[in-house]
């Protein structure tokens, strides 16, 4: 998804991360602490997508998420 808005919030301390995804709906976070994560993915004309509890730091992920439509 082009253009999404990506958000992490460390669950401990409530750091926030943001990031857009590029026109081949990739995105990244560089340098963040292992932690657990909250991630919310938004679009326009798309439902917010959630994940609760990720466990993210120190690697890449490929993450296949899938947004509804409103």
């Amino acid at each position: 998804m082009p253009k999404a808005t990506v958000r992490l919030q460390h669950l401990s301390t409530n750091q926030i991360e943001q990031a857009v995804s590029d026109e081949q709906g990739r995105f990244g976070f560089r340098h963040i602490p292992g932690a657990l994560w909250q991630m919310t993915v938004r679009a326009a004309e798309y439902q917010p997508h959630q994940l609760d509890t990720l466990q993210l730091g120190g690697a890449a992920y490929d993450l296949r998420i899938t947004l509804r439509l409103r």
